[in-house]
């Protein structure tokens, strides 16, 4: 958080305040049936802690604030709405719940890039029915366009929004790549498998250091999962297999830079998941972000990130591939 965005801390005498002058005599009277049918709390028992920018999104997370709650926390409850709000009375505003669990973060994903966004959380107990207050909405924005497909490949066909891509010839493998070096290592980055045509062991999605014009990606600089469940790092075949992609598949990417030309990458897919040391050849691609505000006083500051493309090159027509 910068220094410059801390907000002012308003006067005691601006501030609302409830004062109840009670004899001495009735405190053993009042305090029983108060306490048996309720509480009072000065803020809810969970708060968003921090988010931060994703493509098309934004990452929440949140923590439990120990003394304002009873019980061991079991759930969480996020929800947000469009628009910006710092009331959870404001009938001009609908929440949607998309994350309920026992979560510390979740990603909101299909945002509108630079609109507004408020969120809130609530939690409860193991044996609690009903939700606790909820937190102070927290305002935030990305500022980061989602994931999109190239367009420029005449055998692929994407959607409106670049989002989905699907093969639409079937004369030879084609790598179709993202548009530009969008994928940031140390995020996570997830394909979802709407439909498969007929499966070939060069079928697969995966990342890669460049775009250049390829028919495979078992390539070095490149890390591919194939259609059979096989893994390639720069080319060479793992012993670790992943179930075989078929539609429905939903696969997730994720990566941390550990050298300078080395990235930590896992894969999953279905219930299980595999994590290799991926070594590069190349320079990866850095780009340069300086206060980039996010909302609510939020920022990221100065922060270099390592991007690469992701990629997927299949053979038969009708395979078709969302990204998120």
């Amino acid at each position: 958080m910068a220094l410059s965005s801390i907000p002012e801390v308003p006067d005691v005498s601006v501030v609302a305040c409830i004062s109840v002058d009670i004899p001495n005599s009735l405190k053993d009277h009042l305090v029983l049936p108060i306490s048996s049918h309720g509480k009072v709390i000065s803020r809810a028992p969970v708060q968003i802690t921090e988010i931060e920018e994703r493509p098309g999104g934004v990452l929440v997370r949140w923590g439990e604030i120990e003394e304002e709650h009873d019980q061991e926390v079991s759930e969480f409850k996020l929800q947000f709405c469009s628009g910006s709000t710092r009331s959870n009375d404001d009938k001009k505003f609908t929440w949607t719940t998309v994350c309920e669990g026992q979560y510390t973060g979740f990603v909101v994903r299909h945002l509108q890039v630079r609109k507004p966004y408020s969120f809130r959380l609530c939690c409860r107990g193991e044996e609690e029915k009903k939700w606790s207050r909820c937190s102070v909405p927290v305002v935030a924005m990305t500022s980061i366009p989602h994931y999109q497909w190239s367009d420029a490949n005449d055998s692929y066909m994407t959607n409106s929004e670049g989002t989905t891509a699907t093969k639409v010839t079937a004369e030879s493998h084609q790598v179709l790549y993202s548009k530009g070096a969008a994928y940031s290592c140390g995020h996570s980055i997830v394909f979802k498998v709407v439909e498969t045509g007929s499966i070939h062991e060069d079928d697969g999605i995966g990342l890669c250091i460049s775009n250049e014009i390829q028919n495979t990606l078992k390539i070095p600089g490149s890390l591919f999962l194939s259609s059979t469940g096989a893994v390639y790092v720069n080319g060479e075949k793992m012993k670790t297999r992943l179930p075989a992609i078929s539609a429905n598949s939903v696969i997730m990417f994720e990566t941390e830079q550990i050298e300078h030309k080395k990235i930590r990458a896992t894969i999953e897919s279905g219930e299980k998941s595999v994590t290799f040391d991926w070594k590069l050849e190349r320079e990866l691609i850095e780009n340069q972000f300086t206060d980039r505000s996010v909302g609510f006083g939020m920022s990221v500051q100065n922060s270099k990130t390592t991007n690469l493309y992701f990629a997927m090159c299949v053979l038969c027509e009708n395979w078709k591939v969302s990204i998120e």
